[in-house]
Parts: structure tokens; C-alpha cells; sequence
């Protein structure tokens, strides 16, 4: 209950509040009143108003440390502390945009990137400590304390809330996505991995190119949508192995382990420090992503690796990494595979959690062995390119990556 009760503190510090189809940006007086007029009255609501006025008490308490802040030149930033792609690329924003503050990150119970902070963002303060994140949490109720990344827009529409939004490809300005693109389009991080021993056992032929393999395999509450199959990936690693890669997947999975040791592929525990300063290295240096697009498959934006974005179902949503191909899982619907042009008007698009296959009545198909196989081959020889299935939307979506090898085996999907 006290963990509950503190990471609920942490996400209602924030300045945002959803307001169910965009976030609007306001402090904490206003968001109040926001809660009476648009939130129903259940176990939830009590507790969050309580998390309220206990941010505003403490915030005017708090007022004279601010100002202090403020003046020399500490701002706060609030990160998710869930989603590691939020993670990587927020952070990677504020390191780039805002580099001449001196950034405070309070962090809360669910913060598990640590190993990351320390090679990623050295230059920025992230703060563990229960008591002190709790002061920063009440001085981030004052707007002049804290960095927004969405260029000071007050509303900021949610990938989830896109279907809320009948024109969200037209006001793209409001889109969140929109300024994580606008910020991270064409650059690349820039890091220094210490020295890793016993780097040749790693890599035993430095010759050799690279290749992540990193089939989805999550036993949460989006496994089902998100998942891959393992056997879609065979054929793949065969070829890769003729072709002399060496191959590398990163997991805490005891799954994924016993395939990577039944098809020749380093296996790495994440869960071990020393396994994510390696993990990051790899993805530095890889030649050829091949997997999800979810948690470590960030990366590859902050790298600009080529990629093959494997069973994505997010169709309408960013890619920040402009060098990748997407194969997406194709959407069983009424007894048939939906054409890319019906998924839109069933408004099937945006499906984002494993109870929305139920709700929507919904059967998600895999990519095949032999898809994945004929991209790969035809990526590796170079004669690959993309194709755009929704010309009218400008900016970098999903389906506008297709492969065109994977298009003209489903052609009838994307007329």
C-alpha cells in the first residue's frame, strides 16, 4: 500500500493531467478543480484529491527552497519511471535540449534504470533518496522549477488518445510523439563505455558483423498484443549464422535463454549489472537490429541502428529511428484479415493493452518465418526499400516503413 500510495504521489506531482483525449498542462490549484468537475467520485478520487492538497500545503512550504533553485539554475524534470522507451528518449531531450540547467530527476519505487543513468546521462542528477524526491515532487508543483519538453504547449495529445482525436494527422503540433521526433530526427547519442574485460570472449571474432536478436517475450499485461513467435525467427538465425554474425540477445527471460543456447546465440541476463554496460556496447556497435520495437528496441533510436521492427501492432504510431523496416502483425476481424483501410475506419489502430483484443473481438496474426526470412535477406543485400501505405500523413508512422518485400507479399492488405 505505501509503495502504491508514494508512486501515486510521484504522478500526480506532475503538472499534467489527463483529461482522457489530451493532457493539459496547469498547476495544482487549477487541477483540482479539474478533479471536481470531470472525475467521478470513487476509492481513487479521495485518494488522489488527499495526494493534492498535500502537494499544494507542501509546495507553499517549500516556496523559499524553490525560488532558491531557481536561482541557481536547478530546474526538475519528472520522467516515466515504467517505460524505458519514455526513458531513453525524454532523457536523451532533456540532455540535448536543456544542458545549460542543472537537472534534478526525482525518482519513485518503480525507478529500475540506474545502470543506464550512470553511462547515458552522467551529467544529470537522479534523485533515490525517498525524503528529497518527496521535496521535489511538492517544488515541481510550481511551473518555473520544472522543464516541459513539448516546446511550453499547454494540451499534448497521447499516443493512446489518438482515436479520441479525429484530426490528430492534421494538428500534429499537439501530438507527443511529434516533439520526441522533432528532437531526436537525425541525432545520435554520443557516450564513452569504459573499457569491458574480456571483450574478445564477448566478441570472439571482432571481424564478424553484429546482429540483436531480441524476440518480444513479456509475461505482462500487454504480452499477448505485443509477443512475437519464437519459430518466426528461425530461419532468420540460420541465415545470419551462414552468414557469419554473430548473434547477441539480452533477456531476464529463462525462456529466450533455453532458445539462444538451442540456436547458437550469446544469451545475456539482464538483470546483471555487467550484462547492460555489455548490452549497450553491443547496440553501439551492431550492424543489423532484428526484433521488438518495445523497452530495448529504444535504442536503436538513440543509435540510428539499421533495425527490422518485428509483430508491431502500433500502426499509426512514431518511429524515431528513420534507418528500420516494419513488419506488422496483421489484424484478424469478422472472419477475415483486415485491409489496412478497414482497420482505420473499425478504429482498430490504436490498441494498446491485451484487454482491448477481447473488448474489440480481435485475433492478432504473427509474422511469418518466411517474412521475416525474405526482409532480412533482401535488407542484407542492400536492395531494400520502404514503402508509404498513408501518403497523406507526413511525418514518420509505422506503416509508412514497410519493407517493400513484405508489402508485395501482402499486397491485397495496404490498396
Amino acid at each position: 500500500m505505501f509503495k502504491f500510495v508514494n508512486n501515486r504521489i510521484f504522478e500526480l506531482s506532475s503538472n499534467y493531467i489527463d483529461l482522457g483525449n489530451k493532457n493539459i498542462f496547469c498547476n495544482q490549484f487549477l487541477k483540482i478543480a479539474i478533479y471536481f468537475k470531470n472525475f467521478k467520485f470513487n476509492k481513487y478520487f479521495f485518494l488522489d484529491f488527499t495526494i493534492q492538497i498535500y502537494l499544494i500545503f507542501f509546495s507553499i512550504v517549500l516556496l523559499p527552497l524553490a525560488i532558491i533553485l531557481y536561482f541557481f539554475n536547478f530546474k526538475i524534470y519528472k520522467i516515466s519511471n515504467h517505460s524505458f522507451g519514455d526513458y531513453l528518449l525524454e532523457m536523451f531531450i532533456v540532455k540535448k535540449k536543456f544542458n545549460k540547467y542543472k537537472i534534478l530527476v526525482p525518482t519513485n519505487s518503480n525507478y529500475k534504470f540506474k545502470q543506464y543513468e550512470k553511462i547515458f546521462f552522467k551529467e544529470v542528477k537522479f534523485i533515490k533518496n525517498l525524503f528529497f524526491s518527496h521535496i521535489l515532487n511538492a517544488i515541481s508543483v510550481w511551473n518555473f522549477t520544472t522543464i516541459n519538453i513539448f516546446n511550453n504547449r499547454d494540451q499534448i495529445i497521447e499516443p493512446k488518445h489518438y482515436i479520441y482525436n479525429s484530426n490528430w494527422n492534421k494538428n500534429f503540433l499537439n501530438l507527443r510523439e511529434y516533439y520526441i521526433f522533432k528532437y531526436t530526427k537525425n541525432k545520435k547519442i554520443k557516450i564513452k563505455i569504459s573499457k569491458i574485460k574480456n571483450l574478445k570472449k564477448i566478441i570472439p571474432n571482432s571481424n564478424k558483423k553484429i546482429a540483436i536478436i531480441n524476440p518480444r517475450m513479456v509475461n505482462d499485461r500487454k504480452n499477448k498484443l505485443r509477443n512475437s513467435n519464437l519459430k518466426s525467427y528461425l530461419k532468420t538465425i540460420n541465415f545470419l549464422k551462414k552468414k557469419k554474425y554473430n548473434l547477441f540477445l539480452f533477456s531476464d527471460n529463462l525462456k529466450l535463454e533455453r532458445f539462444c543456447n538451442n540456436n547458437g546465440i550469446k544469451f545475456f541476463d539482464i538483470n546483471n549489472p555487467i550484462n547492460k554496460t555489455i548490452q549497450i556496447f553491443i547496440f553501439k556497435v551492431c550492424d543489423i537490429y532484428i526484433g521488438s520495437y518495445s523497452g530495448m528496441g529504444h535504442f536503436t533510436d538513440l543509435f540510428k541502428t539499421k533495425s527490422i521492427y518485428v509483430d508491431e501492432v502500433f500502426y499509426n504510431s512514431f518511429i524515431f529511428n528513420k534507418n528500420s523496416y516494419v513488419l506488422p502483425k496483421k489484424i484478424w476481424f469478422n472472419n477475415k484479415i483486415l485491409k489496412y483501410k478497414n482497420i482505420l475506419s473499425n478504429n482498430l489502430d490504436n490498441i494498446f493493452v491485451d484487454k482491448d483484443i477481447k473488448s474489440k473481438k480481435i485475433k492478432l496474426i504473427n509474422v511469418s518465418e518466411n517474412e521475416l526470412f525474405k526482409v532480412t535477406k533482401k535488407i542484407l543485400s542492400r536492395k531494400e526499400k520502404t514503402i508509404k501505405v498513408n501518403k497523406r500523413f507526413k511525418l514518420p508512422i509505422m506503416i509508412n516503413y514497410l519493407p517493400t518485400t513484405y508489402y508485395k507479399l501482402n499486397s491485397k492488405l495496404f490498396y
